[in-house]
């Protein structure tokens, strides 16, 4: 937040400097940019994400402002759960405590927490992937953790992965 608070800052100072007319950038209307920045600004300063802002904005105009800006507390948060081999499945109230604080801290989004077992990742990856199956398959898990984390980190993000498919050089 600090890092975002400061960009938001620097970027005002340097509009108030320059003090002839802002050009259009990106797409974005340079008066609702200034608009924008000062209500992050504001939003920072008192502690808090810029996605809490975000969530507040209905106007088209002020959500191209704000994602413009790219802002670091504006993104998803992912929180990765460590917990015992017993507890690889289920979690435990640890974990659930985690999964609401992720649901609160990413509004409402169920992929922000993943719970893994590190003891289990790093037997799993010594094995073969057909053993890799078998012992996941043992403890009631269908993907191994760092499979989960990518999944739940891409679709936080809204990202797709493609697969390329075919001999080498083609």
């Amino acid at each position: 937040m600090f890092a975002d608070l400061e960009s938001v800052e620097r970027q005002l100072e340097r509009r108030a400097k320059t003090k002839k007319k802002a050009q259009q950038s990106g797409g974005v209307d340079p008066v609702v940019l200034h608009a924008m920045l000062e209500r992050c600004a504001e939003v920072l300063g008192d502690g808090r994400r810029a996605c809490e802002l975000r969530q507040q904005l209905d106007d088209p105009a002020e959500l191209l402002a704000f994602d413009h800006l790219g802002l670091l507390s504006a993104k998803p948060q992912l929180f990765v759960c460590n917990v015992a081999e017993d507890e690889a499945v289920e979690g435990n109230e640890m974990t659930e405590a985690v999964h609401a604080r992720a649901l609160d801290a990413n509004i409402g989004m169920e992929e922000g927490a993943v719970v893994i077992c590190s003891r289990l990742e790093e037997e799993c990856a010594s094995l073969d992937p057909e053993g890799q199956v078998e012992m996941l398959g043992e403890y009631g898990l269908n993907a191994a953790g760092l499979d989960r984390v990518v999944e739940s980190a891409n679709s936080l993000l809204g990202l797709y992965t493609f697969y390329t498919v075919g001999p080498k050089g083609e």
